[in-house]
């Protein structure tokens, strides 16, 4: 059999050869674009305070907050929704009182100055039936939210942050009595571990409930410490890097760790239990992936993502430790998947050959065109 060619056979060959390259690089899902964040370690810790906020009926939970904040070189000023400053009385759960002294009533507190402070915690007691109904109170707290500043709460306490409508589309630490008001301020709770800390948010599992005992079994020191380390910007996560494929439809997710305790007073170090990468589409709170990362050595762990479709997404890293905490890192890495056209290595051969061959064709042609003149 004779093949024979005119003028239009390398235009056919061409348009054959865009049509093929064409539905290749859309079924690779192209444009892939990639965008890293690090965490690095933030000396920050010297110099910070934090406010403890407090009213009549508070728990002894508070007690131990600011003890466990003080031992870690926190520097505490209580402030007190009271109308009073002195020997403000405790919850009667217990037959003894166990009375503070404020420092500051919130009635006098001037919003403006929060920015002096770090961290404003709400420790639990009976006292969250006063303050989740005042209108200063959720001024404080969002005020402190808002600025950056870390808020953190446990047990019953829960009530009054909950009540500032803090928590969307952060993760927080279960609590029974509280988890479906979570769940209304779009926030998600999460069973099996004691504290977590997500952004500006840290959170406490609860106590031993209304006849007392609750600050003997409340997370305390997890919660405390939690705050402290997000106060002073200490992470697990040293660093993330997300790396696509030849085709874009692969994606490794690289994740080096760190000691977020290094250097910081009264923490003792922990070890890490588990770490995953968990994908959402940008501007949404319901995850499309949740891939667990393997140790692939010391400080290293990876996996990978594959079966997204076009668009943008974020990836948040999770990591819970031996203490029985979770930090959540947002926007430790994005993904951006666009249509368009891409050349996967095997193509590259194919278009070699094929344009080698169109070459020889037309080379062909022009030498018969000018013979026949």
């Amino acid at each position: 059999m004779v093949l024979r060619m005119n003028r239009k056979t390398p235009f056919f060959v061409l348009a054959v050869l865009f049509i093929l390259v064409s539905c290749q690089g859309f079924h690779q899902a192209s444009r892939v674009s990639v965008h890293n964040y690090g965490k690095a370690l933030d000396d920050r810790q010297i110099g910070l305070n934090a406010l403890v906020l407090i009213s009549e009926n508070f728990g002894w939970n508070c007690h131990d907050v600011i003890e466990d904040l003080e031992s870690m070189d926190v520097t505490v000023t209580i402030i007190t929704a009271s109308t009073y400053l002195d020997n403000i009385p405790s919850c009667t759960n217990h037959p003894e009182q166990r009375p503070l002294d404020a420092d500051i009533l919130l009635s006098a507190f001037d919003l403006n100055t929060i920015g002096t402070y770090d961290i404003v915690f709400c420790p639990a007691g009976p006292n969250w039936a006063f303050l989740d109904g005042q209108p200063a109170v959720q001024a404080l707290l969002q005020t402190a939210y808002s600025s950056g500043l870390v808020v953190a709460t446990l047990c019953i306490g829960d009530r009054v942050v909950i009540a500032a409508d803090i928590g969307e589309g952060c993760k927080v630490a279960s609590y029974a009595q509280c988890n479906v008001l979570w769940e209304l301020n779009n926030a998600t709770p999460v069973a099996g571990v004691l504290s977590v800390s997500d952004a500006c948010l840290v959170t406490g599992g609860g106590g031993g409930g209304i006849f007392g005992g609750g600050h003997t079994v409340a997370p305390t020191y997890e919660t405390v410490s939690m705050a402290v380390k997000t106060a002073a910007g200490r992470s697990f996560v040293d660093s993330c890097t997300v790396e696509p494929n030849s085709a874009g439809a692969v994606f490794t997710i690289n994740v080096t760790t760190q000691d977020p305790t290094a250097g910081l007073t009264g923490i003792a170090s922990t070890t890490i239990v588990g770490v995953d990468a968990v994908i959402y589409p940008l501007g949404e709170l319901e995850a499309a992936q949740t891939v667990s990362l393997t140790s692939t050595g010391t400080d290293t762990y990876t996996g990978s993502v594959s079966g997204l479709t076009a668009g943008q997404f974020t990836v948040a890293i999770e990591v819970t430790d031996s203490a029985e905490t979770l930090e959540v890192v947002k926007d430790a890495a994005s993904i951006s998947i666009g249509a368009g056209f891409t050349f996967p290595p095997e193509l590259i051969l194919v278009l070699l050959f094929v344009g080698v061959a169109v070459a020889i064709v037309i080379i062909v042609m022009v030498v018969r065109i000018w013979r026949r003149k």
